[in-house]
């Protein structure tokens, strides 16, 4: 069984002007059958945008969300994918692989060559990444401190040094694996499969180092005192700009045609390498078979109720009269309606128990069903929803009024996932954490929302005349998180998402969760951060 120390943080982020993001991780236990989790989402809306059940309804809610689900890239140093006597490293087993592989090879990306290729650039970017990011937080901490801590700057100089370092190290190794990748008697993808690779892993190196110089320079103080590092960093990024150039990749940045060229590179590069850590989603609807059998008692209802209304107006009016034939139109349209009304019925009594979809969650590596996703979406009574989850929408509430005051919408999204912890260990050593990624597209508020900006008059005290102030106009969409796994408690976050009639203008974490988690169960860190 997992520690709580060992759970994996995740994040909360803005992924566009229309989208947000919330990236949960599941901590699985390799050693347990299954591990269970629960996400419910309360989405408190304003009551003046108009959404209820009529204009909003279920199909439009789950085209608004995308989830993804896939491997969290595991955490491996640098110092660690270059050292040739760790086992764990994509690059010792891009050395045992290569001699299977001859010009008759099939293309093969989800296993063996093509798998250890893909995961290594996805190690290095996270990795390269992650250590710019302490960096950066290093540097913005010492803002207007520098002078006073000297001992800290110069950790900054070191660690950029052998960031740098480390990185050279790496990619040294792993381009000289080139003279084996474009052998004449190696099959054609094998020589882009590299290629690909090494231009994405670049990439990657020259995106993250030149924010780090962007953060260094931001601080005068310290980049004085850390010339050393920054000229390290400096030299690689000059170093992967000539590489990529003398390799004849795309990915140049030269005039506003090459700028366009670099930025759909980019993008290519970054689905093709990460896919390797997707897992695949089937969707389809559930509880038919319940609503099958609802419809079917509706029928057999206003089925009885038109043969016992046949047979009542042919014993009081006999078969050949007008009387006869007006019951019997009269059963006919209540036979309609009743089975209509009963359907109708059963239907609103079932939805409440009966999840919207199941998600089967594959493995396409080797094309096993590694888990279950279930889903379930409803409007909810401010009544019905769960103290807890109302204390936290209200945590910052100034007085006692000020919760009654609020006229909101409340939407109840809850989601069911269930992974193989012994399947997944069997089959990825290395990618046992999984990611559940769900995006959450505001466009179809926005079309409700009034002009984000409006004009109040004003007396000023200063001229003695009435001017005009432009104020924005903005709706605030909070929400509530509830994360638990199985049988274990609960716990509370909370945040909220500024919008305007042009899109998403902040995100806020408010409030602080209750509550604790019991491993394994998922956890999060909110970021107001744009999510990568």
């Amino acid at each position: 069984m997992l520690e709580p120390e060992e759970l994996i943080d995740s994040r909360i982020g803005v992924h566009d002007d229309n989208q947000f993001e919330v990236k949960l991780d599941y901590a699985i236990d390799p050693t347990g059958r299954r591990s269970r989790y629960v996400v419910e989402t309360y989405l408190f809306l304003p009551r003046s945008l108009g959404v209820d059940p009529h204009s909003y309804r279920r199909e439009q809610f789950y085209s608004d969300i995308q989830a993804y689900i896939r491997f969290k890239t595991p955490t491996i140093s640098l110092r660690a994918l270059a050292d040739e006597g760790n086992e764990s490293s994509p690059l010792n087993q891009m050395l045992e692989l290569m001699p299977t592989i001859g010009r008759d090879t099939a293309p093969d990306l989800d296993g063996g060559l093509g798998h250890e290729v893909r995961l290594f650039g996805c190690l290095v970017k996270v990795g390269v990444r992650d250590q710019v990011s302490v960096l950066r937080d290093r540097v913005a901490a010492l803002a207007g401190h520098a002078q006073h801590r000297p001992v800290l700057v110069e950790d900054i100089d070191r660690l950029a040094i052998r960031l740098a370092e480390d990185v050279s190290a790496v990619l040294e190794r792993f381009r000289g694996y080139r003279a084996d990748f474009v052998l004449p008697r190696r099959a054609a993808w094998i020589q882009e499969l590299f290629a690909y690779a090494d231009e994405f892993i670049s990439l990657s190196v020259e995106r993250y180092f030149t924010r780090f110089i962007a953060a260094l320079d931001e601080n005068q103080a310290v980049r004085d005192a850390c010339e050393a590092g920054r000229a390290k960093i400096v030299e690689r990024i000059l170093a992967e700009q000539a590489h990529r150039k003398g390799a004849g990749y795309d990915s140049i940045i030269d005039g506003v045609r090459g700028s366009a060229r670099y930025v759909h590179r980019n993008s290519a590069l970054k689905k093709f390498m990460s896919s390797v850590l997707f897992l695949d989603m089937t969707k389809q609807t559930v509880g038919r078979r319940i609503t099958n059998i609802g419809a079917g008692i509706a029928a057999a209802v206003a089925m009885l109720f038109s043969t016992v209304a046949a047979i009542w107006s042919q014993n009081r009016y006999g078969i050949n009269s007008y009387p006869f034939v007006f019951a019997l139109v009269i059963s006919y349209v209540f036979k309609d309606r009743i089975k209509e009304w009963l359907r109708t019925y059963f239907n609103q009594q079932f939805s409440r128990f009966l999840w919207d979809y199941s998600v089967t969650i594959r493995d396409p590596a080797n094309d096993a069903e590694v888990g279950r996703c279930r889903e379930m979406f409803s409007f909810t009574d401010p009544d019905s929803v769960p103290r807890p989850v109302y204390d936290a929408r209200h945590d910052d509430a100034t007085g006692v009024l000020e919760p009654k005051s609020k006229q909101e919408i409340i939407l109840k999204y809850v989601k069911e996932i269930t992974l193989r912890g012994r399947s997944i260990a069997a089959n990825h050593g290395r990618l046992l954490d999984v990611n559940d990624i769900i995006r959450f597209n505001v466009s179809s508020l926005l079309a409700r929302m009034d002009d984000p900006v409006r004009t109040v008059e004003t007396f000023d005290a200063k001229t003695g005349t009435i001017r005009p102030v432009t104020c924005p106009k903005s709706y605030h969409v909070n929400v509530v998180m509830v994360l638990r796994a199985v049988s274990g408690p609960s716990s509370y976050e909370r945040f909220r998402v500024v919008l305007d009639k042009s899109g998403i203008r902040e995100l806020h974490e408010v409030g602080h969760s209750q509550g604790e988690l019991e491993a394994p169960a998922p956890s999060r860190e909110l970021e107001v951060a744009v999510a990568e």
